[in-house]
This record gives C-alpha cells, sequence and structure tokens, in this order.
C-alpha cells in the first residue's frame, strides 16, 4: 500500500497526535475513527480495504469536507497567482493592468492519485487586476479555465513544481467585449 493512501496518512496523523498528546496509539485511533463515523478503527481498516476511496477516509487523512478544497490550504494561491505571472506575462501586459489576483475560484473536478500524493483540480476562475487609470482601457480580467496538480508532501499540499499549472483556455474581458461589438 502506497505511503499516499488515505490509511497510511490517517496512520501518520494519528501517530504523531499521539506523540504531541502523550496518548496511547489505540486510543487516537480509535477517536479519530469514530470522528468521522466509523464504529471503530478496526471498522475504519476494513473499509480503508474494501473501498479505499471512502469519503471518511478521505476528511479524516486531509482535514477537508472534500477534495476540492485543497486548494485553499498552506499557500497553494498565491503559489498559483505566481505561476499564473509567468505563464500569462505576455496577456498581462496587453491589458496596461497591475496587480492581478485570483478570484471566484470554481473548482469542478478533483482526483487523487493515492500511488503518487498528486491531486489533479479542474478549475475556473477570474484573475483580476487594476487598470492603470491614466492609459486608454484594454481589459483587466481574465477568466481561465485551467488543470493544477496538487501533491501532498510533508503532511500538507504543495502546487506541484513541473506540471502545477495548465492553462487550458483563457479569455479577457476586453475579448469578450469585442465578441459582442
Amino acid at each position: 500500500m502506497s505511503k499516499y493512501s488515505y490509511v497510511n496518512i490517517i496512520k501518520s496523523r494519528c501517530k504523531d497526535f499521539a506523540r504531541e498528546n502523550q496518548m496511547p496509539l489505540n486510543v487516537v485511533h480509535e477517536m479519530a475513527a469514530e470522528s468521522v463515523g466509523f464504529t471503530s478503527y478496526h471498522d475504519l481498516t476494513q473499509v480503508s480495504k474494501s473501498s479505499p476511496q471512502d469519503i471518511r477516509l478521505m476528511r479524516l487523512a486531509f482535514s477537508l469536507e472534500k477534495l476540492e478544497d485543497a486548494i485553499y490550504q498552506d499557500e497553494i494561491l498565491p503559489n498559483l497567482d505566481r505561476q499564473l505571472e509567468d505563464e500569462m506575462s505576455g496577456e498581462m501586459a496587453e491589458t496596461n493592468a497591475t496587480f492581478f489576483t485570483i478570484e471566484n475560484v470554481d473548482p469542478a473536478n478533483a482526483s487523487y492519485d493515492a500511488t503518487n500524493g498528486h491531486l489533479t483540480l479542474e478549475l475556473n476562475f477570474d484573475w483580476q487586476g487594476e487598470q492603470d487609470e491614466e492609459r486608454p482601457w484594454s481589459g483587466n480580467d481574465f477568466n481561465i479555465d485551467a488543470v493544477v496538480t496538487l501533491v501532498y508532501r510533508s503532511k500538507g499540499w504543495k502546487l506541484h513544481d513541473q506540471h502545477g499549472l495548465e492553462i487550458i483556455s483563457s479569455e479577457s474581458n476586453r475579448d469578450r467585449e469585442s465578441y459582442f461589438e
């Protein structure tokens, strides 16, 4: 079983919690299992064998209600914003806007690969900048569809180094306005 499987992450988190709180590991296992609706830790391990993608296992492993919420963890959005600046520098320069930020994040799909700890998210979001008032308006907003890959390492989520961001499509509000003219 992979060290990135839900049950192995749960075991690691329980072990850390037991050590930090000077509690017996078996007590922590039982408390953790019951906190997400299992009748016992034995029940949790049995379910992990028959249904390794059980939502309760994911919730306990990552402390998330749904996988899509990982995008809001740690430094993911600021790192994604920096990656966007690199990827979209040409398009950004055409807008005469600055200080772009990610807004209105809408995660559509999430897929976790327990063999390598990779989480793939399909996202739609706006990337909005402040238009320079002294220059002609040329747009200040992009609507972006992207695939974002996160990795679970050292008990947290990180943007994948090489494949963190794949922009599927982007459309500026200038493009949208010229389309309707």
